[in-house]
């Protein structure tokens, strides 16, 4: 449910996130392939929160990842970020995820779930994206081939877009 986890009132406290109550969770729904993943408190409110990119492509191999991009939690609280974490790598969720953290300026702060840096791979996702389309923010897959269909980790020669502006 991506329009929850943007969503202040069923959210616990300040996430100090700019995506908040701006609608711009249809980027998630629409334009690639993600899931919401999330903690919820005894009172049923979001603690913390995170997207998981589902078919994330290693460049120059075979491998499909399942990455966790950066986390959320009340009052940034970085207990609340691992234990997200922890629970979705005990579900089976992710093979990997953001650094906890670390904040949007850092495309490559990945990890396995051994806690092995993945800084020297090059990710990319399939993003279809036009000119007129809702956009969130994107702290990891943030230069987008319009062309090729395609958001990376990494910049790219003939990207049309820089997703993190």
């Amino acid at each position: 449910n991506f329009r929850d986890i943007y969503d202040s009132n069923k959210c616990d406290g300040d996430f100090y996130s700019c995506m908040t109550d701006k609608g711009y969770h249809y980027f998630y729904s629409d334009s690639v392939d993600a899931s919401a993943a999330y903690l919820k408190n005894e009172d049923g409110k979001i603690i913390a929160r995170c997207i998981i990119f589902n078919k994330v492509y290693e460049e120059g191999t075979e491998k499909i990842w399942r990455l966790a991009e950066r986390q959320y939690s009340t009052n940034q609280d970085d207990v609340l970020k691992r234990a997200l974490v922890n629970a979705l790598i005990i579900g089976g969720y992710i093979d990997g995820y953001k650094q906890v953290g670390y904040d949007c300026h850092h495309s490559k702060s990945f990890v396995d779930i051994y806690g092995n840096s993945l800084e020297d791979k090059k990710f990319y996702i399939d993003c279809d994206l036009g000119t007129e389309d809702t956009l969130s923010y994107q702290d990891s897959f943030k230069w987008y081939d319009m062309e090729a269909g395609k958001a990376y980790n990494y910049e790219v020669n003939g990207y049309d877009y820089e997703l993190d502006t």
